[in-house]
């Protein structure tokens, strides 16, 4: 299809075409594999009507198809993602409407017998997939193996959210799900057991054609590795789930290095932050000091900001609208220089307000946070969590310890003595602070 880009400049898209005025993936199957997909063409509506979302939404999709195409030829046991899922529905029917495969597929079987020279033994002995489509074929023979009675992956996925300590809260079931929907859509809701090796490794291919950089396929099969480890465990699968010990090609190899900005950016960006009084300036003046995730500052309470004591700070802590990325995230942090400035005008604006940023209170509000003071920073060539990396420079740089780096930043320590006590102090930690500070 060709998209007209400007005035001057026309491009020629694949696999894209127009059903009226919906845009429409539109792929030919390679001719060894039409008859596991029986058909000769992939029509699929992309469901919107903007060229530039439907071009976003065709990559992923081709992707997909050309990592399945891999799959199917290095794996001859292994079917079309779309056709295991309808396959797996299809089968529940069935089974739940006693004569239900007789009357829809006897006939064809029959018919299909008697055009043999051998009617006989052609009725008692071809393969269901000689005269059924794929998916039906599929379903007869997961209702012959007894496959219905067996763990599904969309069960594992049950399990797994059942028995982990966090399978509750909102934020953490829906990134696993998200990454589980990824699998599904790429091999199907197909039994645990009938995962394969082959499968595991064109869900890497797939993940890395989409454009993925190694370290975000790494977290995606770290979650799918947590799902299976504790379902082939619970539910006594004796054998090792296929992507346990999986490489990726290149790993880490694509990884673009933090972006620091330099103490004068650093100057010139806090005195631009001072004049503004916009949400998004605040957040990113706190964190300027700080050097918090910014999770931890767009989801402050009101009564996390502590600005009469005798050292004012912050209390990040879990609350009903966000979590923390690990138990040592919660923490005390004093506020210095600009940081402080602007805690007071966050408060101030907040008034009598519960969520220090209202805007930002809810479920997955750090991703809006972080994409609007992100859209912010850009000029100045960092994102936000620059700060973090900044930070973390300056106290190595004035001579901060490490443990006491790691509390003000809310990392782990490795020393086990460290956890032992109430920790550093506000007192300790400003003083850090104070030496460390660009205002």
């Amino acid at each position: 299809m060709l998209i007209r880009v400007s005035p001057y400049m026309t491009l020629e898209v694949q696999h894209l075409t127009r059903r009226g005025e919906v845009y429409q993936l539109y792929m030919r199957v390679p001719v060894d594999l039409v008859s596991k997909y029986g058909t000769k063409f992939i029509r699929q509506s992309l469901k919107t009507k903007d060229q530039r979302e439907a071009l976003q939404k065709l990559k992923p999709l081709v992707a997909h198809y050309q990592a399945e195409w891999d799959r199917l030829r290095a794996d001859d046991r292994s079917i079309p993602a779309a056709i295991s899922t309808d396959a797996r529905e299809l089968a529940k029917l069935l089974a739940e409407n006693e004569g239900a495969a007789d009357f829809l597929f006897e006939p064809r079987r029959v018919a299909y017998a008697q055009q043999s020279a051998d009617p006989e033994d052609t009725y008692h002995n071809a393969d269901p997939s000689a005269y059924l489509k794929p998916e039906e074929a599929q379903a007869i023979k997961l209702l012959e193996d007894g496959a219905l009675d067996k763990p599904f992956l969309s069960d594992a996925l049950g399990l797994y959210l059942k028995l982990h300590q966090k399978g509750s809260e909102t934020k953490f079931r829906q990134g696993i799900q998200r990454e589980w929907k990824r699998l599904i859509a790429h091999c199907g809701d197909i039994p645990c057991e009938s995962l394969s090796r082959p499968q595991a490794r064109s869900f890497v291919d797939q993940l890395l054609r989409t454009g993925l950089k190694t370290t975000s396929v790494r977290r995606t099969l770290r979650a799918i590795n947590a799902v299976l480890n504790m379902a082939f465990q619970e539910l006594e699968i004796d054998k090792s789930h296929p992507f346990r010990l999986l490489k990726i090609a290149g790993e880490g190899a694509d990884a673009s290095p933090a972006k620091v900005p330099s103490m004068g950016q650093l100057k010139s960006l806090a005195a631009a932050l001072e004049t503004k009084e916009s949400t998004t300036a605040i957040i990113a003046a706190i964190m300027l000091e700080t050097g918090p995730r910014i999770a931890e500052i767009s989801g402050l309470r009101v009564s996390d900001v502590v600005l009469d004591a005798e050292i004012p700070h912050l209390r990040i802590a879990p609350n009903e609208w966000r979590d923390l990325k690990t138990a040592s995230s919660r923490r005390e942090v004093p506020l210095v220089g600009l940081s402080l400035k602007a805690a007071h005008k966050a408060v101030k604006q907040a008034g009598d307000g519960v969520a220090l940023f209202p805007t930002y209170a809810r479920s997955r509000g750090n991703d809006s946070a972080s994409a609007a003071v992100n859209k912010l920073l850009k000029p100045y060539g960092i994102t936000s969590h620059s700060f973090r990396h900044s930070l973390k420079d300056r106290l190595r740089e004035a001579g901060c310890t490490e443990d006491i780096r790691d509390a003000i930043q809310g990392h782990a320590n490795g020393s086990i003595a460290e956890t032992y006590g109430k920790g550093h102090t506000l007192k300790t930690m400003r003083q850090w602070l104070v030496k460390a500070k660009v205002t």
